[in-house]
């Protein structure tokens, strides 16, 4: 059950090389992407909710329509309509 977990945790950090992989060719101004998962917490200060996270990092500004496309892709990617996406 350990190991499980462990393979569990390593394959979360690794996400965000197989979002940058299957990506970039289509996107090749993307030279980077950061991947998370983070607990919200509200007033009560419990936490029920894991939302991913996804940074998109690019050297040059992603045009509106590419990153309503980039949004829709890695929502479906991720599994989550949640997911919190930025742009650096």
């Amino acid at each position: 059950m350990k190991n499980s977990l462990l393979d569990s945790i390593a394959n979360k950090q690794q996400f965000g090389t197989k979002i940058l992989n299957e990506i970039k060719p289509f996107f090749p101004q993307i030279n980077g992407c950061l991947y998370a998962e983070s607990l919200l917490f509200s007033g009560t200060l419990k936490s029920n909710h894991t939302f991913p996270m996804v940074v998109i990092l690019s050297n040059t500004k992603i045009q509106d329509a590419e990153r309503k496309k980039i949004n829709n892709w890695l929502k479906k990617k991720t599994k989550n309509y949640n997911t919190k996406i930025f742009y650096e």
